[in-house]
């Protein structure tokens, strides 16, 4: 029941994909089964191993950006990385992080929750206790996942 759920938010993002998209979507996935399946079975067990419908909705928005060609196959990949390991409730410092890049506004937990998903690291300097974000998944993460939240 919790996965229908899951599947009903995640396709509820892809709901106003216009419908010129939505036909080269559907002839790209029949005009190779194996994508087509592979496609089908890797969201189904990303969502099945999501930790809430939440998350599920950001992966839809995900997978719309995809569709939308917005967004290449590497970066959904690290998106849907990103969603499944960061915790739900940091995510509203991302814009703050990117924009001020003032990471001594953050909480001792939320830069590990961001470094966990991939979105900031150390950088290779040891010597250092700055952090660097991931610019491009950053940017990724919040115009395609949490901009349509602001709307």
């Amino acid at each position: 029941m919790l996965l229908a759920k899951k599947l009903a938010k995640f396709l509820g993002e892809l709901s106003d994909i216009d419908q010129e998209t939505r036909e080269e979507m559907v002839e790209r996935l029949e005009n190779d089964p194996k994508y087509m399946h592979k496609v089908g079975d890797h969201i189904l067990l990303l969502l099945d191993s999501t930790s809430s419908l939440e998350k599920a909705e950001l992966m839809g928005r995900a997978f719309k950006a995809y569709c939308e060609g917005s967004i290449d196959s590497e970066m959904l990949q690290m998106l849907y990385y990103a969603i499944d390991r960061i915790l739900l409730i940091d995510l509203k410092y991302l814009p703050q992080l990117v924009e001020s890049r003032k990471h001594s506004l953050l909480d001792f937990q939320t830069p590990a929750s961001f470094i966990n998903a991939g979105l900031v690291y150390y950088p290779f300097n040891i010597s250092t206790t700055s952090l660097d974000e991931n610019r491009k998944l950053c940017s990724a993460f919040i115009e395609h996942l949490l901009a349509p939240n602001s709307s």
